[in-house]
């Protein structure tokens, strides 16, 4: 379900800009990708006495490195598991040519289909996300270092901007199900980013950079500064960018946006639409339908589909070493970012310009179906603080156990401010009833709507406390290793409020209302996961959480995985578990939300193939649901690596992920299920239809 910023349609997510084909054909390959081995996540040096050949040749002590690889919470002496783990290093990075994070992970294999640009529209206007295997960005677990970043109040996912691109050492990205370690946002995956260590000096990079196409440049500097000593790191990033709007028009995938509600009015009489002035539609745009006609607009020669953003971003990462081999650390991030965008003139297609008496122009009116062009562009300029603190200790409590505890506090807030043509519906409605305004006159002589026109403000907060204790170490000994173990318990507490003006909040703006959203939940988990070498080439790996949510109920997933080494180079892996989402705030506590959706009428297409069939936009009112339960999960993969040389690798994996109790709507395969005889009021959705067909408005709560 998409939520709608006042009088927004769905905003357009516009993708790379290089060849769809191609990126669809690159995926197909089954996710084959060349690859250095998985490196660490953190590391811990521990010394491992060797027994000496003779008491006269006793060497002296080797140090072995394990390492914790995203994916397992078990240090380890093999970095290549049995769950599919992707690095990008940082040569690869900056290697790219690419100025963002998202823009090095969108040609990634796992995420060439799930990665989003900043888009205009929404109360998540500018927000970058990623879904990895094309389940999700609210399904994708996003880790610093380890840690969790927190999220945007609308997407409930991260926003990828909060991640300076010249602090990033590497990133590990996990494909494969992970709700046994992580939980409810791990479903589709983990990618971590790791920041530079033990980095001394400083590092100035500027950049820009255009489009073939008009608008979207992109210019920042950035300054990365470090120092490294034998007790203690310390490292600050500081970045500016600037990227400049994209209009629709300028883009072939987004050029031709049309809408049904048009600059040149058109009323019904309740069966027939007519076109007023029919005279003053472009030959081009008057459509005739079974309903009548109708004068289209295309929308997109107004609206941006890429906003105005200017961000600035400070990260601090620090770490102390004590002399009782405990560190501390610390991580924190504010990101300041003003944002600007703009639609076409608000519409409305007859749902609140409803006219049972007629108007004083012509008494045969019932609807009128009109852009409000007099109103002007609706422009809008947002502004998003986020700050993100992390504070934690990890060391050694006895010689084998290692224990990790950490704290941590962030908030989002976004302000969306509609600075002009926004419109007080029963302002213009009782415009129109008194013939002050008359959309029916030709350009130039409707009249004065000024007293109509609104501004608009809505403010959002997302609020994120954690706590997690983890430890990680042996449980005893089998004949081919040590049975590493590890567990770990974790809370934390979100908040969720939307608070629009008063006026947004009882729906008086005209094709949109407020999100006047509020709720908190907490959450308690228990996790445990160990790993058998069963053999000299062969382990297994037995992993289980326990989550309870205090808004929906419990939960607990199992997973188990595998590798078995069946010659010197060539690694086989399988694993097999459940996972779950647990519904967002946003989609349990949501209020009524009004905006317009563009799909294909399938219904309507069935029986009218002819003028039926065309992309338009819907008037729907959406809204949350408190009864929402856990979407459940079954994932599986299996693969094969082979390692040609030391420094090469190739992998294949195929994966399989099925999901039952999928939060959301797709509108189009609602008017399939129409078509097929599915009666949706059974399922609290109901679909208004004209005399002919043609859909005049859709209420959809969250299923």
């Amino acid at each position: 379900m998409n939520f709608l910023r006042p009088g927004a349609v769905t905003p357009n997510t516009t993708y790379s800009e290089k060849s769809i084909l191609l990126r669809a054909s690159l995926a197909a390959l089954l996710s084959i990708s060349l690859s250095v081995p998985a490196v660490a996540q953190t590391t811990t040096t521990t010394t491992v006495p060797v027994a000496p050949a003779t008491p006269a040749a006793s060497p002296a002590p080797r140090e072995v490195e394990r390492v914790e690889v995203i994916g397992t919470r078990i240090r380890r002496l093999n970095v290549e598991g049995p769950s599919a783990v992707k690095t990008v290093k940082k040569e690869v990075i900056e290697n790219s040519g690419t100025t963002t994070v998202s823009d090095v992970l969108r040609d990634t294999s796992a995420a060439s289909t799930g990665v989003s640009r900043e888009a205009s529209g929404g109360n998540a206007a500018a927000v970058n996300n990623i879904g990895l295997r094309g389940l999700g960005a609210n399904r994708t677990l996003i880790l610093l270092n380890g840690r969790r970043l927190p999220k945007d109040p609308t997407t409930e996912a991260v926003d990828l901007n909060l991640i300076p691109q010249s602090a990033i050492e590497r990133v590990e990205i996990l494909k494969d199900g992970a709700s046994a370690l992580y939980g409810s946002d791990a479903l589709g995956g983990v990618i971590n980013f790791v920041t530079k260590k033990n980095f001394t000096g400083n590092e100035f990079q500027s950049f820009y950079s255009k489009p073939n196409g008009k608008g979207g440049e992109n210019l920042g500097v950035s300054l990365l500064s470090g120092t490294a000593s034998e007790r203690s790191e310390f490292l600050v990033s500081l970045s500016y960018t600037r990227k400049a709007k994209v209009f629709g028009k300028d883009r072939d995938l987004t050029k031709d946006g049309l809408s049904s509600n048009g600059s040149t009015a058109a009323w019904s009489n309740g069966t027939t639409w007519v076109v007023e002035p029919e005279s003053e539609c472009p030959p081009d745009l008057l459509r005739t339908s079974s309903s009548g006609k109708r004068c289209f607009f295309r929308y997109n020669e107004i609206a941006t589909t890429r906003p105005e953003v200017a961000q600035f971003s400070l990260l601090t990462d620090y770490t102390y070493r004590t002399d009782s081999s405990w560190k501390i650390y610390n991580r924190n991030i504010l990101v300041s970012k003003d944002i600007a965008w703009s639609y076409a003139p608000t519409p409305d297609n007859g749902f609140n310009l409803a006219f049972p008496t007629g108007i004083p122009s012509n008494a045969a009116v019932r609807k009128i179906s009109y852009r409000f062009m007099e109103a002007g562009d609706r422009k809008n300029e947002d502004t998003e603080r986020n700050y993100s603190i992390l504070l934690g200790s990890k060391g050694n409590v006895t010689d084998i156990w290692e224990a990790d505890v950490s704290l941590g506090v962030s908030r989002v807030e976004r302000k969306n401010l509609g600075k002009g043509g926004y419109i007080d519906k029963n302002a213009v409605v009782n415009l129109i009833k008194n013939g002050t305004f008359n959309p029916l006159a030709p350009a130039g002589s409707r009249g004065d709507m000024t007293s109509a026109i609104s501004e608009t403000s809505q403010l959002s907060v997302s609020d994120l406390s954690t706590v997690d204790v983890v430890f990680t170490g042996e449980v005893g000994e089998l004949e081919n290793g040590a049975i590493g173990a590890a567990v770990g318990v974790s809370a934390f507490n979100e908040k969720l409020k939307q608070t629009p003006d008063a006026k947004l909040a009882r729906g008086d703006i005209l094709g949109s209302s407020g999100s006047e959203d509020s709720g908190s939940r907490d959450v308690t988990s228990v996790f445990g996961e160990f790993n058998f070498p069963v053999t000299a080439t062969a382990e297994i790996d037995l992993a289980a959480r326990a989550d309870n949510y205090s808004d929906f109920g419990s939960t607990i997933n199992p997973k188990i995985s595998g590798k078995v080494k069946v010659a010197e180079s060539t690694l086989l892996r399988a694993s097999v578990g459940t996972g779950f989402k647990a519904p967002t705030l946003i989609e349990v506590n949501s209020a009524r939300s009004e905006g317009f959706q563009q799909f294909i009428d399938r219904k309507r297409c069935a029986a009218d193939p002819v003028n039926g069939c065309a992309s338009e936009q819907y008037f729907v009112i959406s809204g949350g649901n408190k009864n929402l339960k856990e979407e459940k999960a079954i994932t599986g993969g299996i693969g094969v690596v082979y390692e040609a040389t030391g420094a090469f690798s190739t992998s294949l994996d195929v994966w399989y992920t099925k999901m039952n109790n999928v939060v959301g709507i797709d509108f189009e395969e609602l008017t399939v299920a129409e078509k097929n005889g599915v009666d949706t009021t059974k399922y609290g959705v109901t679909v208004e239809r004209d005399s002919n067909g043609e859909i005049l408005q859709i209420t959809a709560p969250n299923l």
